[in-house]
C-alpha cells in the first residue's frame, strides 16, 4: 500500500524493458524538450498505459502513475505471476489536495482504477530467456465535463502485451498496446507499438529502442474522424560501468510529432543526453 507504481506498470514488458542509460523510449529525453503539445488528443509519447502515462498534452508528466494506492502479487509458480491494483483517486498521493496536472481539466479527473497484470519467465536453455507479459487498466472518468481537452471525462480502457527474448548477450523485445478508450472526452481511441535490441556484455551496455504511436480524434460533437495525432522515437543508448554504482552514459533521441488536425502540434528533433548515474 502507498505511493506506488501499479501492477501494470511493473508488469509491462517492452522495448523499454532492455533499455540502456537512462531507459531509451521511456527515459529522460521528456524533461529535455520544451514545448508541449497542444490540441484535442495530444500524444501518446512513452509505452504507457493512460494513468502511467499522465497527460498527453505534456512531456513526462508524473503526476498520476504513482497515485496512493494498494497492489497484491501472487508468489511465481513455474514462472507464471499475477497482480493486481486498485486506485480510488488518480488525482491524490499522499496529500490532502489532488493533484492538478495529471488526468484533470476544469475538476474533471479519473477514480475507481483497476490495474492487473501477468507475467511469465522461463528459461528456455542455457543462456536463453524468454519474458511475456499482459497488463490490463479500467478507470471511471468524471462525465459531468465533456470539454474536448478534458482528461479524465470519459473512462479508460486499455491493455499492452509484450515479449522479451534474450541470448547470452544480446536481446530482443517488443510490445504493443492499444486504447478502447483513454480518458479523454471525443477520442476515438489508440494504440502504440515497440521494438527494441540491446548487448550487455561486461561493463558495456548499448540498445536502440523505437516507439510508434497514434491516436484517433473525433470533432467536437463526437460524430466523425477528422484526424490522427501520429508519434515517432528511436532511441539509441550506451553506458558502461565504470565502477559499482557509477555508469556514465550517453543517449540520442530522434523524434517526431506529426498533427492532424491544423491546430495541433507539430514538430520533430532531436535531443542528446550525457550523463553519469550514481546509486549507493
Amino acid at each position: 500500500m502507498g505511493d506506488t507504481k501499479s501492477a501494470a506498470a511493473k508488469m509491462r514488458v517492452d522495448a523499454s524493458t532492455i533499455a540502456v542509460a537512462t531507459g531509451g523510449i521511456n527515459g529522460d529525453w521528456t524533461y529535455f524538450v520544451d514545448g508541449a503539445p497542444t490540441g484535442k488528443a495530444g500524444f501518446i509519447t512513452e509505452s504507457k498505459l493512460p494513468t502511467e502515462h499522465g497527460n498527453n498534452l505534456a512531456f513526462g508528466d508524473m503526476s498520476s502513475y504513482n497515485a496512493t494506492k494498494i497492489s497484491y502479487y501472487t508468489p511465481s509458480f513455474a514462472g507464471l505471476q499475477a497482480g493486481v491494483s486498485y486506485t480510488p483517486n488518480v488525482s491524490s498521493r499522499g496529500t490532502g489536495g489532488s493533484t492538478t496536472t495529471n488526468f484533470r481539466q476544469d475538476n474533471a479527473g479519473l477514480t475507481d482504477a483497476f490495474d492487473a497484470g501477468v507475467s511469465y519467465n522461463r528459461q528456455l536453455a542455457t543462456n536463453l530467456k524468454l519474458s511475456l507479459a499482459g497488463t490490463y487498466e479500467y478507470a471511471q472518468g468524471d462525465k459531468t465535463n465533456t470539454a474536448v481537452n478534458g482528461f479524465g471525462t470519459d473512462d479508460v480502457n486499455a491493455f499492452n502485451i509484450g515479449g522479451l527474448l534474450s541470448y547470452q548477450s544480446f536481446s530482443l523485445a517488443g510490445s504493443y498496446g492499444y486504447e478502447d478508450k483513454t480518458g479523454i472526452a471525443n477520442t476515438k481511441g489508440a494504440s502504440y507499438w515497440t521494438a527494441g535490441g540491446a548487448y550487455n556484455a561486461g561493463p558495456v551496455g548499448l540498445s536502440v529502442t523505437y516507439l510508434n504511436s497514434t491516436i484517433d480524434d473525433l470533432n467536437a460533437g463526437g460524430t466523425a474522424t477528422t484526424g490522427s495525432n501520429d508519434f515517432s522515437n528511436v532511441v539509441f543508448g550506451a553506458d558502461y560501468k565504470l565502477a559499482p554504482g557509477l555508469t556514465p552514459y550517453a543517449e540520442v533521441s530522434v523524434f517526431d510529432f506529426g498533427a492532424g488536425r491544423t491546430t495541433t502540434y507539430g514538430n520533430g528533433g532531436t535531443s542528446v543526453l550525457v550523463g553519469t548515474q550514481l546509486a549507493f
